[in-house]
Parts: C-alpha cells; structure tokens; sequence
C-alpha cells in the first residue's frame, strides 16, 4: 500500500481480507484449545464401569 486507501472499495476489500485472516486464525486457536482442554479431561476420568477398580455398595463392617 502506497499512501493509504483512495476508494472506499479498496477500503472494503482490505478489511473484509483482514477478518477473513482473522476469523482463520481464530477457527485455529479455538480448536486447539478444545482439543487441549478435553485431552486433560481424558486423562482425569476415574475407571469407567466393569473396570478393574472395585466399589463397596451399602452396608458397613459387621
């Protein structure tokens, strides 16, 4: 760009290419984090039902 925008079309194409960028980019980072918080989440959960890991139901010692 030499000295700016001379025409409102050109002032409308450049920033409708600017959010497209933006918008990209963004589609990116928020995908990213997604994937970033629901990795953690995988690795947190307890064993899912009919693991290995054994649950006392009711009653106490007799």
């Amino acid at each position: 760009m030499e000295n700016g925008f001379y025409t409102l079309q050109e002032f409308m194409t450049f920033t409708k290419g600017v959010t497209y960028v933006i918008m990209v980019i963004s589609l990116f980072v928020i995908t990213g984090f997604w994937l970033f918080l629901t990795g953690r989440d995988e690795d947190s959960q307890p064993n899912e039902p009919g693991g290995t890991e054994h649950h006392h139901q009711g009653g106490g010692h007799v």
